[in-house]
């Protein structure tokens, strides 16, 4: 109340300044109204930088335990594909030992019918 009878009475408000949106001036009144814009631009600037540098934070955070998710992914795909290929290897070894082994046995066996049909013919 004491600043609207302030203003009714005609002396200016403490705060004002500078042009004044009540004015009967036109040029006065746009002024006033553009520094009022500016002024609230500035406070939301500076709200919103300490608002991004907090979303700056989180997004941080965020991305670094997605790396670190990544990178665990990444060791133990890597440990499966180590373990998949020796057991692979492993594996044609294994299979190349059995070939062998049905190799001297189907060899042994030849030589022994052979040996038989020599025996016989004499």
């Amino acid at each position: 109340k004491q600043w609207y009878q302030r203003r009714v009475r005609g002396s200016p408000p403490e705060e004002s300044t500078g042009p004044s949106v009540d004015s009967k001036k036109k040029d006065e009144r746009v002024l006033a109204r553009r520094e009022r814009i500016i002024k609230r631009n500035k406070n939301a600037k500076q709200e919103g930088s300490s608002v991004s540098q907090v979303k700056d934070e989180s997004t941080e955070d965020k991305q670094t335990a997605k790396s670190r998710k990544q990178i665990t992914v990444s060791n133990q795909r890597i440990e499966k594909l180590r373990y998949d290929g020796s057991e692979l290897v492993t594996n044609v070894g294994v299979a190349a030992m059995a070939r062998e082994d049905a190799r001297k046995v189907e060899e042994e066996k030849s030589n022994k019918e052979r040996r038989e049909k020599i025996i016989q013919t004499f």
